[in-house]
């Protein structure tokens, strides 16, 4: 059955390969399921009506009161294991079990319950006692439980034996009676509580064993042995005499049993003294019963005999249960040792498999230095090399024993020693910004000869313990300082190149434009000067680009806002005569194209602004022109919207297919925009849409939109 406390003294856990039968592993569970708390107390209580009935059959003699009653122990037993609210339905139960049986004896039932209930109450003050004194003496692993068990088993006995000798006194007894009620009960019952006690507690928890590699299987021959020894010599000391063995009285002292209790201790643990103490009690008081052997020549009176046998059960149980478990802690105490000591043992294996394991480890970390072509030196806080690599050796002429324990200033030239220094008081002041700091600085390297050479330095630092350490990995970059001069050289040279490129571009586009303008002078006809004009305008428009890219800094992207500006104040400035009182609004955001983008864009925004300027401001209004650019969402917007009257119905786009409108159609599919042209209430609202491939606005620059 499963009990409510189990055996778990506080002993180290043994290695995985052999479990302790104290410890939480396989070993320590019970052998019999988990039952529910009723059934518990069912089977206790039947466990306590057979101890019962054996102490009114068995444990009792002729003209006496049970001599040795075990149901006491058994009841303190099954409390101790039992939790504390089961405590009153097992009082309960063995109460009425008690009286029940009493009254099949003959006792009435006025005598047999006030008894039954004496007894179950000694059982109930002993439990809570020893809860109190000793909150683990359930494990019952010491000499000290044991002393214990019998100091309040003896005094709750003494307390009950009172009670129940008053009782027969005041029902009209003796005190004859009286006193032998309080003699036979109080002894009794605490050699009782001694033996049975122990028994329960011992039998529900693990084994324990009590010789190193014992096996239980195999030592069943010399427990029968044993046993049988025992059983033997305790008929022929307490019937000897009575008509079971006839032989002189060779055997007049209970002491022969003592050395067959002593072996059956040493080898068989306190199970084994608790069984042998319970079979010597049946023998004792069955041999006192029928006045056998030397109490029947020294104690003729049978209360006589009967408190001797009493007392004797007593000495001879306390003794051998306290040799049991002193004899039970040695052995267990051994075991822990030899399982301590097999766990040392595998750890020391353990640990000497970790040691060859990190020295394998501090070998191929050393390997792997090594095969590393960038140079590394690892100093401590105060700047001295503890661990250098095969490649910073050869790196900078110094073989690793004159390296480790010097300063690695030595490394660093003298110019470039105050920011290394510098370093090291940053990260003492804040560690965990220089841990996600990044590389490290680039510094002036020295050689063993002398010679210097740039280095690119990465540092890491990291602490070991509470020491700081710093990793610097050092690469020689003097091909790559040579090569980078070498490509800023070069780019210099194409930088001027291509500027020179679009200077004449742009000069070449000027004559084109200047040419255009003389032609437009010398022409009579009306459509021929127009289309000069619009030539010019539109070469002009192309100038301008290679002109903004000739005086920009970055020469791969076109500042499309500048270039914007210039456009709308290039054509303003041509049309301002015929169009007094011209005012231009500008939202423009910073833009930039490439030059793919740039002149396409441009040539559109000339032709729209150039039809704005010549047909929408007719009606003599003060004209206004409004112009709006931004690059949101991967994308440019351009508007431009005028308040005259309206481009004509012959120019709309898709009305017309004039040159002018044709080339705007063609260059917004080259820009893979789109182009759209509304007719307003006043004026004309044009815009243009096409995707960022180079630039975009910059953030919080973007302009709000054009009211309609």
């Amino acid at each position: 059955m499963h009990w409510h406390a189990a055996y778990h003294p506080p002993v180290p856990h043994p290695p995985a390969r052999q479990e302790s039968p104290y410890t939480s592993g396989p070993a320590a569970r019970p052998r019999v399921v988990a039952v529910p708390l009723p059934l518990q107390i069912l089977t206790a209580t039947g466990i306590y009506g057979v101890a019962a009935w054996a102490g009114f059959r068995l444990f009792s003699v002729p003209g006496s009161i049970a001599i040795l009653w075990p149901a006491a122990g058994v009841l303190v037993g099954a409390l101790l294991l039992l939790p504390r609210a089961a405590w009153w339905s097992m009082a309960g139960a063995a109460w009425g079990t008690t009286a029940l049986l009493q009254h099949l004896l003959g006792v009435p039932l006025t005598l047999a319950l006030p008894l039954s209930g004496l007894g179950v109450a000694e059982a109930v003050l002993a439990t809570w006692t020893l809860m109190r004194m000793r909150p683990a003496l359930v494990r019952f692993d010491s000499p000290q439980d044991l002393f214990a068990l019998v100091t309040v088993g003896t005094l709750s006995s003494m307390v009950a034996a009172a009670a129940a000798a008053m009782f027969v006194r005041g029902a009209g007894g003796s005190m004859v009676d009286a006193w032998h009620v309080f003699t036979v009960w109080s002894s009794g019952h605490a050699v009782g509580i001694m033996l049975f006690a122990p028994a329960a507690l011992v039998w529900k928890r693990p084994h324990v064993p009590t010789s190193p590699g014992a096996q239980r299987a195999g030592r069943a021959p010399e427990a029968i042995l044993a046993f049988g020894a025992m059983s033997l010599v305790s008929v022929l000391v307490f019937f000897d005499g009575v008509g079971i063995v006839r032989a002189p009285m060779l055997l007049s002292l209970p002491f022969e049993v003592i050395p067959f209790a002593i072996l059956i201790a040493v080898r068989f643990g306190v199970r084994g003294a608790v069984l042998a103490m319970v079979g010597l009690s049946l023998v004792a008081v069955s041999g006192t019963g029928a006045g056998g052997a030397a109490f029947a020549l020294t104690h003729p009176d049978l209360d006589a005999r009967v408190v001797v046998t009493q007392w004797y059960l007593a000495t001879i149980g306390m003794a051998t249960l306290v040799l049991a478990l002193a004899i039970e802690q040695g052995r267990w105490q051994e075991f822990q040792t030899r399982l301590l000591n097999e766990a040392l043992a595998e750890a020391n294996g353990v640990l000497v498999h970790e040691i060859g394991e990190r020295e394998r480890t501090a070998l191929s970390l050393r390997m792997l230095l090594d095969a590393t072509p960038e140079g590394i030196v690892v100093v401590d806080d105060e700047g001295l090399i503890v661990e250098v690599n095969g490649a910073l050796e050869w790196m900078f002429g110094y073989s690793r024993n004159q390296l480790l324990g010097q300063s690695s200033d030595m490394l660093v030239a003298e110019t470039d020693r105050r920011a290394v220094q510098a370093y090291r008081e940053r990260y003492a002041a804040d560690p965990q910004a220089m841990l996600t700091r990044g590389p490290g600085p680039d510094l002036t390297a020295v050689r063993s000869d002398g010679k210097t050479f740039p280095a690119q330095v990465g540092l890491s630092p990291y602490r070991l313990g509470e020491q700081l350490r710093i990793i610097a990995t050092v690469r020689d970059v003097t091909e790559q300082r040579a090569v980078e001069r070498r490509m800023a050289t070069n780019l210099r040279e194409k930088e001027v190149l291509l500027r020179e490129v679009h200077h004449r571009v742009k000069n070449n586009m000027a004559v084109m434009s200047s040419l255009f303008y003389l032609q437009q002078r010398y022409a009579k006809d009306p459509d021929t000067v127009r289309v000069f004009r619009e030539s010019e305008s539109r070469v002009r428009s192309m100038a301008m680009v290679h002109e903004v890219l000739y005086r920009s800094d970055d020469l791969s992207a076109v500042d499309f806002s500048r270039y914007l500006d210039s456009l709308v104040d290039h054509l303003a400035n041509v049309y301002r005569g015929t169009l007094p009182g011209l005012r231009i609004e500008r939202e423009i955001a910073p833009i930039r194209l490439s030059l793919d983008q740039a002149v396409p864009c441009g040539l559109l925004l000339n032709e729209v602004l150039t039809n704005a300027f010549k047909h929408a401001f007719v009606d003599g209004a003060p004209p206004v022109l409004r112009v709006q650019a931004l690059a949101r969402s991967g994308e440019v917007r351009i508007e431009i919207v005028d308040n005259g009257v309206g481009v004509p119905e012959d120019l709309l786009p898709d009305r017309t297919q004039t040159l002018g409108m044709r080339l705007m159609q063609a260059l917004t599919e080259q820009l893979e925009g789109r182009l759209a042209t509304v007719r307003q209430e006043r004026g004309t609202r044009t815009s243009l849409t096409f995707p960022l491939v180079v630039g975009a606005a910059a953030p919080g620059a973007l302009p709000s939109p054009i009211p309609a």
